[in-house]
């Protein structure tokens, strides 16, 4: 058995996950705004139009509506469109061709991993799958982690809620810097 597969079999417990939820956060930040700090023109334009589509899609709304939608409801249903859904695909898959402790297995699933990031990037805009890809794949593998590599139903939701956990709080700490800036 691969390495991998038994550090994500494991799983963890949501005590462990408030207990790294600052540094999650601090890593999506990196993963975020890293290519700014590094002088990366490419990652300015992106998070200069990103800017500009939280300028009009959501400067309407008052401070609460945007936390409650940002950090509350949109986390929640992202997480089950790029990381429950797909990854109970792929664990179905895996179980029923006997992959899912195998390292073919391990391979497919960072295969997924990649693949869901992308995806999650370019759906919040064609230039931002550099700026939302790497957040992507902190989350898928907060949510392999917490699912214990999709060991079960329970396991299932507990990876989705320790996922939108995150999701929902890095959302939240962007927001209030966007809402006290505007």
């Amino acid at each position: 058995m691969s390495k991998i597969y038994v550090w994500f079999r494991a799983g963890a417990s949501f005590k462990t996950l408030f207990m790294y939820l600052p540094l999650l956060i601090i890593l999506l930040a990196v993963c975020t705004y890293g290519g700014v700090f590094l002088g990366s023109q490419f990652y300015t334009d992106a998070l200069v139009a990103h800017g500009r589509v939280l300028q009009t899609q959501i400067a309407p709304m008052s401070g609460g509506e945007i936390l409650f939608l940002t950090a509350g409801v949109l986390p929640v249903i992202e997480e089950a469109v790029f990381r429950v859904v797909p990854f109970c695909l792929l664990f179905g898959l895996l179980w029923l061709f006997k992959l899912k402790e195998t390292k073919a297995g391990i391979v497919l699933a960072i295969i997924g991993i990649v693949v869901t990031s992308l995806i999650f990037g370019l759906a919040h805009g064609p230039r931002n799958y550099f700026i939302q890809g790497p957040t992507g794949v902190i989350l898928a593998v907060v949510y392999m982690k917490w699912s214990a590599f999709g060991s079960g139903f329970l396991a299932t939701l507990k990876g989705w809620a320790a996922s939108a956990l995150v999701h929902g709080s890095y959302n939240a700490v962007l927001m209030l810097i966007f809402i006290t800036l505007r």
